[in-house]
């Protein structure tokens, strides 16, 4: 049956339209193929873009099927119209499945959670719990919308666990369309969501560059109030916070630094706390292997050799990944050594980033006596002077 186009009455708060052009001009050429839908009232449940595209080529009527439907099940099937459209970004997707859920539950009482037959139903392949009533809720809008299931669950979640502030700070920026964003904020609590996103406001490009830049100025904080280096020492190790900032906010950078680094002239001015025969460990990767020598020239240092770790898995690195890293041995005056059957290679299993292994330190300590410090340190260690902002971050980790 037809209806009158200005009899149609169309809901508030309709969202600008898209391609109408486009639609019009198909509608032209093949006809309106689906007729729109509208409840016994003439309220227009589905077909907004149609009634529109047919309104814009002069059309007085139009094809409508009348839904005889209650007052929930005519939301559902407006929200089920907007998502098979598809021009919705992640974020008001996202609301608008959350909305679907409520609605759903109150149309099936029987598939709230708590409630008889809503109860968990045990792990999925996946290892995921979920209930039953996440399951009939899934099911029946993946079937009515053809939106995956995986994705109809994780935008609930984002839904559901997104603070206000956050969603209104973000639906008029892209990360309003970034899946990966949204989840990984959803998955935080409200107080740690308000400060990335207060980030981002203030110019962070995303959630990624945002936790870091918050973690960087805590560091930072840290560092200023971390413990001086006092005296003078026969063994200095040092492990530079080298300066890996060329491409900070590419988030595929595979050698971005998760701590506050140095610039060259700074690491240049440094103070080594050495005595006057003092025996130096610089640790370096390849991309600072040239710089690090010129370190130890500004240090007053004579390099004698180098000492290479050889990993037990691949790292990160530019052109090539690493598994080796090195450790330059340089003298000042003329430090006591008990060498014996050291040599250039040392080999130990990778742990936390920027970690050395125990190797390393059990061959220093054998072959280089008197006072020892280890500077930018992240592990305190029994005969060891340690120095840095984050000492004891590995102190309870094997």
């Amino acid at each position: 049956m037809e209806c009158p186009i200005n009899g149609i009455i169309i809901p508030p708060n309709r969202r600008p339209l898209r391609n109408l052009e486009e639609l019009a001009e198909s509608i032209e050429q093949v006809g309106l193929l689906h007729p729109i839908i509208i409840n016994e009232n003439n309220r227009l449940l589905a077909g907004y873009h149609r009634l529109e595209a047919c309104r814009s080529l002069g059309w007085a009527d139009i094809p409508v099927h009348i839904l005889r439907v209650d007052d929930i099940e005519e939301q559902l099937v407006e929200i089920d119209e907007n998502l098979i459209r598809n021009e919705l970004t992640i974020l008001d997707r996202a609301e608008q499945l959350k909305r679907r859920k409520e609605l759903y539950e109150e149309l099936h009482p029987e598939t709230r959670r708590g409630v008889a037959g809503g109860k968990a139903s045990g792990a999925s392949r996946r290892g995921e719990k979920r209930t039953s009533a996440d399951n009939a809720f899934v099911q029946d809008t993946a079937e009515k919308t053809g939106r995956a299931r995986r994705t109809i669950a994780e935008d609930v979640q984002i839904a559901s666990h997104l603070s206000a502030h956050a969603k209104e700070t973000l639906r008029e920026t892209t990360l309003a369309d970034s899946k990966k964003d949204l989840l990984k904020l959803a998955r935080m609590a409200p107080e740690e969501q308000k400060e990335i996103v207060d980030c981002i406001q203030e110019g962070a490009a995303d959630v990624f560059a945002a936790v870091r830049k918050i973690r960087l100025e805590r560091q930072i904080k840290k560092i200023e109030s971390s413990p001086l280096v006092e005296g003078e020492f026969n063994v200095v190790v040092v492990d530079p916070p080298w300066p890996y900032e060329a491409r900070k906010n590419d988030r595929t950078h595979r050698v971005a630094n998760p701590y506050p680094s140095m610039e060259m002239e700074e690491l240049m001015r440094l103070g080594i706390p050495a005595a006057v025969d003092c025996t130096l460990w610089l640790w370096t990767t390849n991309a600072f292997l040239h710089q690090a020598f010129h370190l130890l020239e500004a240090w007053g240092f004579d390099y004698k050799t180098t000492l290479t770790w050889a990993k037990n898995k691949l790292g990160m690195g530019d052109w090539l990944r690493g598994k080796t890293e090195h450790c330059l041995m340089a003298i000042k005056g003329q430090p006591a050594v008990q060498l014996t059957h050291q040599s250039t290679l040392t080999e130990g299993k990778v742990r936390q980033h920027s970690r050395k292994p125990e190797e390393f330190f059990k061959m220093v300590e054998a072959l280089c006596p008197g006072r020892k410090a280890e500077m930018f340190s992240r592990q305190q260690r029994q005969g060891w002077e340690c120095f840095g902002a984050e000492y004891t971050l590995f102190d309870e980790k094997g």
